[in-house]
Order: structure tokens, then sequence, then C-alpha cells
């Protein structure tokens, strides 16, 4: 009888666990998911070109960063953010047409590593955003947080309207 038990809970662990693998999203197909499509570019603006300065660092845009972008510019892109808790960061720089080289709107697409990385991390963006609130929004859901900024605070509507877009297939994953 113990047999037979034990023999039960081991088929149902296992097909358990292969319905939750088949219905899982790896990482790099979140990413995939929510990033910024074409369409909703604003009108006016186009995806940045990088300098020639940052291209040892930044090596395309849209790009989903490597771990020498991450140790990099983590940091730099809200206070003490920091790397190790951080598994994926996917940017998109958006540009005015008139100046391809500007950063006029970022879109940043974390995923952290496991809830207590991202409860750290996610209190420094809000804590960012809320001193920043004329000029970006954070949006979150579970391990994922996509964090949107505008240069100018006059353009800051076009950010709200991107937010949209993207709170819609967070919503859907």
């Amino acid at each position: 009888m113990k047999f037979l038990s034990k023999t039960t809970v081991l088929v149902i662990f296992t097909i358990c666990f292969f319905i939750s693998n088949l219905t899982a999203m790896s990482k790099s197909e979140i990413l995939e998911k929510i990033r910024i499509s074409q369409s909703e570019i604003p009108a006016g603006y186009c995806i940045g070109k990088i300098p020639t300065f940052a291209q040892n660092v930044l090596k395309k845009n849209p790009w989903e960063l490597d771990s020498y972008a991450m140790s990099k510019l983590v940091h730099r892109i809200y206070p003490d953010g920091n790397r190790q808790n951080i598994s994926n960061v996917y940017m998109t720089i958006m540009a005015n047409k008139k100046n391809p080289f500007g950063d006029d709107i970022v879109c940043y697409t974390f995923i952290f590593k496991d809830s207590r990385k991202a409860k750290i991390e996610m209190k420094k963006l809000r804590s960012f955003v809320k001193i920043n609130k004329d000029r970006s929004i954070l949006l979150e859901k579970n391990l994922i947080a996509v964090y949107l900024l505008v240069d100018r605070q006059q353009d800051f509507s076009l950010i709200e309207k991107i937010s949209k877009s993207i709170q819609k297939k967070l919503d859907s994953l």
C-alpha cells in the first residue's frame, strides 16, 4: 500500500511539473512579448541610434543587455540599482527624428531574479519614480518592472500612452 501511495504522489508531482513547464514563458519570451513595437513609437520619433562612443557598452537598440552592459548601466538607470538582483534588462531608446542620436524617451524592462530581490529593487525604482513623477512611469507585475522616462516634461503624455499599451501586455501574461 505504501508503494502505491508513493507511486501515485510521484506520478502526480511529475504531471504537475511538466504542466507548469509547458505553460511558463522564458524570460526572453516575456521580454519579446512586452517590448515596444514599431507601431507604439510616437509620431515624430524613431528608434534611437547608438553614438560611436557608447557602442562598447550598448551593442544595439532595442536590445536585451548583456552582462557587461548590465554591470555598467543598472546603477546609472536608478539610484543604488543592484545588477546582482536582476536577471534580464531590455532597453529601447527612442529619439526625435530630428536628432536620432538622442535619448528623448527610454524604456527599460527589468526581470528580477526572485520575489525578494524584486521587492528590494522595486522599492528603489518606486522611490526614484516618485521623485521624477513628471518625467517617469513605473509598471509592475510579479518579477517584472517596466520603467519609462522622458527628457522633457512636455513629452510625458507620450510615455503615458506607451505605458497603457505595455500595461495591457503585462495584464495578458
